[in-house]
């Protein structure tokens, strides 16, 4: 997580948007040091049509 969130709040300030598959990495709270996550980041709406598909297939 201590990777994934600095390179999403650059994303994020670029007009794009990072997800774990199911939220953004900006709302995912850690619960560990070493814990880690799907990380998806890019386009906006690209990565919010892979959290539908992914919320679809589950």
């Amino acid at each position: 997580m201590y990777e994934t969130a600095p390179v999403s709040l650059i994303t994020l300030a670029a007009g794009g948007y990072s997800s774990d598959g199911a939220q953004s990495i900006l709302d995912v709270e850690p619960k560990s040091l070493t814990q880690t996550s799907a990380f998806y980041t890019g386009n906006s709406d690209l990565i919010k049509e892979l959290e539908s598909e992914i919320a679809s297939s589950n």
